[in-house]
């Protein structure tokens, strides 16, 4: 009963980031073509966008193409790379921080992982 209950969540969560994807991304990609226009300011905005990007799991491809079509090809790259970086230092921090004890929570009832937990 437990495996179906994590396979019927599993399967809502990978449904829920799908969409979420396939609803976010041309709305980014929208967004990113307006950011040319604002002059120095850009790089910053692209790469903060970049990075909610990576948080909220639209796929990077897109958004990396698109930096590298408003940006050029190396300024693309670099602003591309900043913004995953900061992206994925965010998505570590949320999980570290914010996650842990809900985690810790749920894996303290799980008699496999209670071995592993710290005092």
């Amino acid at each position: 009963m437990i495996r179906y209950r994590a396979a019927v969540a599993a399967i809502a969560v990978g449904l829920l980031v799908w969409l979420s994807g396939r609803w976010a991304g041309p709305r980014m990609l929208g967004l990113i073509v307006d950011v040319r226009q604002w002059g120095f300011v850009a790089p910053v905005v692209f790469m903060l966008l970049y990075a909610v990007a990576v948080v909220a799991l639209v796929p990077a491809s897109v958004l990396t193409m698109a930096g590298g079509a408003v940006f050029g090809l190396v300024r693309g790259v670099a602003f591309s790379f900043g913004g995953a970086l900061l992206g994925s230092t965010v998505a570590f921090l949320l999980g570290r921080y914010v996650a842990r004890r809900i985690i810790e929570r749920k894996l303290a009832t799980m008699p496999r992982f209670a071995l592993g937990m710290r005092p």
